[in-house]
């Protein structure tokens, strides 16, 4: 987790971290968790802002063995939330979803705006998500989608991602699969889960590009591996493609792939949101079990 917030903070050009903070972060394995933790509250009693943005953030996920405390989450943002960016778009965040703070989507509008003008990137098509949807303020489709194009060209890979929604769905701008291809295909090479997602079903049906089921599965798998669980279920549809191969009215099973079909399978049964799809996967891996 260290290390994916010192990677983010460097993306999206938010305030480094002090040097303080940064030494304890390069010493926690020597030092362990318990002394790490000890050396963040004593940089926050001096208002170390890094510190404070960085002990928020573990709280806000319940990190390093810290319980999940939205509320004293949200304090700490709010303590640093004039002084970084990315601060000042978790404290927006906290307002947006009405956790750890009062629901106020004005609010959140103000602070991804504040966010945005510290440099975080991310809170650009933040607030233009909001100004698309008329949340916390007027309604301003184009000019939201302009400030999602600004964070994309500017290399966030969520807002490029959003981007690519706009241009996949038609939502502001002409539809075009080519485009929103393009977009995903920017995030998705960062590691943006959604977008290796939904490229996976781009390339699955065809939109706007050849039919490759090779390509959609990989992504598929990249989407699973980032926190996209519900991808194994289409990566089973792909194997079961392959798998199973009907010639002259024959079906033919290709046994070398019952390994990867079966724990696929598996994740799928555990993972599906779908109830109804996720019995099928159940009786599918009854069935591969028993030599059906």
């Amino acid at each position: 987790m260290l290390a994916h917030l010192l990677a983010t903070a460097a993306a999206l050009q938010a305030p480094e971290f002090s040097a303080d903070v940064s030494a304890a972060m390069e010493s926690r394995a020597a030092s362990g968790n318990e002394a790490f933790l000890a050396t963040i509250e004593q940089l926050i009693a001096r208002d170390d802002a890094s510190a404070i943005e960085l002990m928020g953030e573990l709280l806000i996920n319940g990190g390093m063995g810290l319980p999940r405390d939205t509320a004293n989450a949200c304090a700490l943002f709010t303590r640093a939330a004039g002084r970084r960016g990315d601060a000042a778009h978790n404290l927006a965040r906290c307002y947006e979803r009405g956790e750890g703070l009062a629901l106020d989507k004005a609010k959140a509008r103000e602070w991804y705006a504040k966010a945005a003008g510290l440099g975080y990137l991310k809170s650009g098509c933040a607030l233009g998500n909001m100004m698309i949807a008329g949340a916390g303020g007027a309604k301003d489709v184009a000019g939201g989608i302009a400030l999602c194009r600004k964070a994309a060209d500017a290399g966030d890979p969520d807002a490029q991602t959003d981007y690519g929604n706009f241009f996949l769905m038609g939502q502001g701008v002409e539809r075009d699969f080519a485009e929103a291809r393009r977009w995903y295909t920017l995030a998705a090479v960062q590691g943006q889960a959604n977008a290796q997602f939904v490229l996976g079903q781009i390339y699955w049906k065809g939109d706007g590009t050849p039919v490759d089921g090779t390509a959609a599965a990989e992504w598929w798998k990249r989407a699973y591996a980032g926190g996209r669980k519900d991808a194994a279920g289409l990566i089973v549809g792909e194997l079961f493609g392959r798998m199973v191969t009907t010639r002259d009215g024959k079906q033919t099973v290709d046994r070398a792939l019952l390994p990867e079909t079966v724990m696929w399978l598996e994740r799928a049964v555990k993972y599906e949101p779908d109830a109804e799809r996720r019995r099928a996967f159940e009786k599918a891996l009854n069935s591969l079990r028993s030599g059906g």
